[in-house]
């Protein structure tokens, strides 16, 4: 491939000599990844469930050279399909007016540890909104929801940081937490957040998480329900047997950097969001603290199961929102133990399918998630009020 100013001007055909990486699928698969506005689970060549298939040497050239195979899947689509749509430069910040969040830190005791939480606030509602990012990452993935004003009239939104993770430094009082990896259970993670959350003296908040804190708004409903008003569910799994193939050791492996998974990340970004937008979800992944990432997806890839717990779930103490991006893996027909699971298993719960998202939706494309995200959550207040009126535990 001749490339001239990142533009490819031809392309010849290696023929069927050796190669460091080899990207093959059969002609559908192809036709879809690389038209200008992929069909959902054809993203990107990397996207887990594209159709296309990745072989070579994870360690030595896959894994190092991830963000190049990323760029070269790009261009072969601008050489099938044209360039992509440009979007306005300002793209990224949609709403700079009102982008007020103010930060503060909060002491928190967690299994006898105490950690230094950063968090970030900005509304002015009276019903409290509690936002956990996805795995590795933290509040910077929903710096454009705490700046939309119309959820500012409706919440006061918090997006923390959990421990380990942005500015949520590892522990300071002691602890040794450098003799050995991060690692965080269920447990571990369920009592942060609630220990976060009296901590900062929230009443009863609604939680919404993405990915991991998908996951943990299905685990935190189960085991810790009467401390929430409502959990929103993104993205999250029934049950994560689907996942147990993702080899998490690569995403903190000496050899490997962090734009390894930083460009797995991009893959499964949707491919209508601001390209500027798709760069910082991409930026945020590849700054994380060591082996944090791979810690948060032990979790969700192995403890992670409503099939052991789901029947905890009173939806009459906690109502349960589950949503899925239509470019979301948990979102596709037939798929084990994905999003649309957790409402066919879980009686009470709510299922909606958000068009056009992916899967880091809330940082990638804020615009459109507000506008899909803001009459649910409007839908998940007038239920509550429904509840008070009629004297319902959840209320």
């Amino acid at each position: 491939m001749v490339i001239t100013q990142g533009i490819v001007r031809s392309f010849t055909a290696a023929g069927d000599g050796p190669a460091d990486v080899v990207l093959s699928g059969t002609e559908e698969s192809w036709e879809k990844t690389l038209s200008a506005v992929p069909p959902p689970y054809h993203v990107n060549v990397l996207s887990f469930s594209s159709g296309v298939v990745v072989k070579g040497e994870v360690v030595d050239t896959v894994g190092p050279f991830a963000p190049a195979i990323l760029r070269f899947g790009q261009l072969l689509r601008e050489l099938h399909s044209g360039p992509p749509v440009s979007e306005p430069v300002d793209s990224g910040d949609p709403w700079p007016e009102t982008d007020n969040a103010v930060g503060r830190y909060v002491r928190v005791k967690v299994h006898g540890v105490t950690y230094r939480v950063y968090y970030e606030e900005a509304g002015h509602g009276s019903i409290p909104l509690l936002l956990q990012a996805t795995a590795g990452t933290d509040s910077r993935q929903w710096r454009n929801v705490l700046a939309n004003p119309e959820l500012q009239k409706r919440f006061r939104m918090i997006a923390f940081d959990l421990p380990y993770h942005g500015k949520s430094l590892p522990p300071a009082d002691g602890f040794p937490w450098w003799e050995s990896e991060y690692a965080v259970s269920k447990e571990d993670l369920m009592d942060r957040v609630v220990a976060i959350s009296d901590a900062i003296g929230l009443d009863r908040p609604i939680f919404m998480g993405c990915s991991v804190g998908g996951q943990l708004a299905t685990d935190l409903a189960a085991h810790h329900g009467s401390k929430f008003r409502a959990l929103v569910s993104i993205n999250g799994w029934y049950e994560s047997s689907a996942l147990t193939s993702i080899r998490n050791y690569l995403f903190h492996h000496p050899r490997i950097w962090p734009e390894y998974f930083g460009a797995f990340v991009m893959a499964a970004t949707s491919p209508v969001a601001p390209e500027v937008l798709r760069r910082e979800t991409y930026w945020i992944y590849s700054s994380g603290g060591p082996g944090v990432y791979r810690g948060d997806n032990d979790y969700m890839s192995l403890g992670h199961d409503l099939r052991e717990d789901g029947h905890l779930i009173d939806t009459t103490v906690s109502p349960l929102w589950v949503l899925a991006g239509e470019y979301d893996p948990t979102a596709r027909e037939g798929v084990q133990g994905g999003a649309r699971a957790i409402a066919d298993n879980i009686d009470g719960a709510h299922y909606r399918v958000l068009e056009g998202l992916g899967h880091f939706m809330m940082s990638d494309d804020p615009v459109g998630f507000c506008a899909q995200i803001t009459p649910i959550l409007d839908e998940v207040v007038a239920d509550l009020s429904a509840r008070q009126t009629a004297g319902l535990a959840g209320s």
